[in-house]
């Protein structure tokens, strides 16, 4: 009730009960790290016709939700959470301005580059990506630790109107 931000951090079977246990979420800000794994790690509940941020904001009503999967536990229980110096790329995405904002400061706390990634629906994508980075982390044989980086480069040239 008194939380400016609240992290939900549960897994996919158990976030409809987490949202009810939550009562009156109105206005406030809602932070999803779920992703929706099956139950076996197989792969994901949703395909990309929706996404756990959107069947959050279902059952959160009038919640600002915002999906943002940030760097595994490992990596953010490290002394070093860059990457050769680097930080790592962390996409959110969600439907309000100020709510996306707020954690993308919360997601800097963590020494990451967030990387807006539009609309609450663009969850769809996010999750299929961090899959794959789960998939090449955790395979048999695989020895580090893993991220995204986003590579932006300026326009070369200046547009001419």
């Amino acid at each position: 009730r008194f939380a400016d931000v609240i992290v939900l951090a549960v897994p996919w079977p158990a976030a409809a009960d987490a949202v009810k246990a939550l009562g009156n979420v109105k206005g406030k800000v809602v932070w999803t790290i779920i992703n929706p794994f099956k139950p076996d790690f197989s792969g994901l509940e949703f395909g990309t016709t929706t996404c756990a941020g959107e069947e959050i904001a279902k059952l959160a009503e009038g919640a600002k939700v915002v999906e943002g999967l940030p760097l595994f536990a490992e990596v953010l229980s490290s002394p070093e959470r860059r990457f050769d110096g680097m930080s790592a790329s962390v996409f959110y995405c969600g439907d309000d301005a100020d709510a996306k904002v707020r954690v993308a400061e919360l997601l800097g706390d963590l020494d990451v580059d967030a990387v807006d990634a539009g609309p609450l629906s663009s969850g769809r994508f996010i999750e299929p990506a961090m899959m794959l980075l789960m998939r090449i982390q955790y395979a048999p044989g695989a020895a580090g630790q893993y991220g995204f980086k986003l590579l932006r480069r300026q326009p070369l040239f200046a547009s001419r109107s």
